[in-house]
């Protein structure tokens, strides 16, 4: 299961029964959503079972016991297997970041030409959201308490705050810089479907290729 996190703007994989309730409550509360990518479950399920293959046959060639099987025709048997399975992961590679590359594409296309539908009353709330603001951050409210507030207003209103930015920065102590970029990007993120498309693509593994990578680590570190 994963899910995309909203309030982190990250993809997390779900692996235990714990995580999968934590991440149900996120959903429920409009904190998250749920990510199904068939595609990429596809292309690791093709990696995986390539290596699980290589290091199944490899074993068999190890084990094997009859003369004829001597330790040249072992070596020799082995970095053919090793070859085979490198050039078919490598297809797989190959075939996986074009998918890749097409997504991230799509994604952008798609964020491009997607529109917010502002009405008055959106920019009436935003309006009114900011004035308070403004007047809880002069009295000393933490900047955490109005982005907590954020977070309650809907992508309409969030986006018409925007054009409010400036006049909420201002009354946060300029040394805070990581209290402005938290309300900034609190204001700025936007929960539809195409905005977070873009930040799925961008965080696509860069290869599936994730036991060739171990193994390959593994054999580097014993060689020193």
């Amino acid at each position: 299961m994963r899910i995309f996190n909203y309030g982190t703007g990250r993809i997390e994989e779900i692996n235990d029964l714990q995580e999968q309730i934590e991440a149900n409550k996120l959903i429920d509360k409009g904190e998250a959503v749920r990510l199904d990518l068939p595609e990429l479950d596809n292309f690791k399920k093709k990696a995986d079972e390539l290596h699980d293959k290589f290091i199944a046959e490899r074993e068999r060639v190890l084990n094997e016991e009859s003369p004829l099987y001597t330790e040249e025709v072992k070596e020799f048997e082995i970095n053919r297997l090793e070859e085979e399975y490198r050039e078919e992961s490598a297809e797989v590679e190959a075939e996986y970041k074009a998918w890749r590359e097409q997504v991230r594409k799509e994604a952008e296309v798609k964020a491009a030409q997607a529109t917010v539908r502002i009405t008055k009353n959106d920019k009436e709330t935003a309006e009114r959201f900011a004035n308070r603001a403004r007047l809880e951050l002069l009295s000393g409210e933490p900047v955490g308490a109005i982005v907590d507030q954020i977070g309650l207003l809907t992508d309409e209103q969030r986006t018409a705050l925007q054009a409010h930015i400036p006049a909420l920065v201002e009354h946060i102590d300029e040394e805070d810089s990581t209290g402005r970029q938290t309300l900034i990007q609190a204001v700025k993120s936007v929960k539809n479907e195409q905005a977070i498309a873009v930040k799925v693509a961008e965080q696509l593994p860069v290869s599936v290729l994730e036991k060739m990578r171990i193994r390959d680590a593994a054999r580097k570190a014993v060689r020193g």
